[in-house]
């Protein structure tokens, strides 16, 4: 796991899409991620570098969460993802403390009730 401090998650929102609770993800996400993954419609999932609604690139994902070079925090509503923010970095780069931030928020969520609680609440850095 990634030396991202995860004692603050799982954390319990309310926000206009309703209670939602963030927490990191981990292998034992992964078909509740390929499910969520599966629904977005195609042109949501063209602005990701990878195809994540197939299962081998999401087990390659959890590979990568396993070794720290991302870090994958979802919102869960009524036992259903819908939504996953990620920080993906290189650690062998030359700048290993530079990540890059992707967002996906499922069409049922307004983009601004979850990514907005996000972008208040970020993920902490060593």
């Amino acid at each position: 796991m990634s030396s991202i401090d995860i004692r603050t998650y799982p954390l319990h929102v309310t926000t206009e899409a309703g209670d939602i609770e963030l927490r990191m993800m981990g292998p034992a996400d992964e078909a509740l991620v390929l499910a969520f993954a599966q629904k977005l419609p195609v042109h949501d999932l063209l602005f990701l570098p990878r195809n994540i609604s197939e299962p081998k690139v999401l087990a390659a994902w959890i590979k990568e969460i396993e070794r720290g070079s991302i870090t994958s925090l979802l919102a869960v509503k009524s036992g259903r993802v819908v939504g996953c923010g990620t920080i993906v970095r290189d650690p062998l780069s030359w700048s290993p403390h530079v990540g890059e931030i992707r967002n996906v928020v499922s069409r049922m969520c307004v983009a601004r009730a979850w990514a907005g609680r996000c972008r208040r609440k970020p993920l902490r850095w060593p």
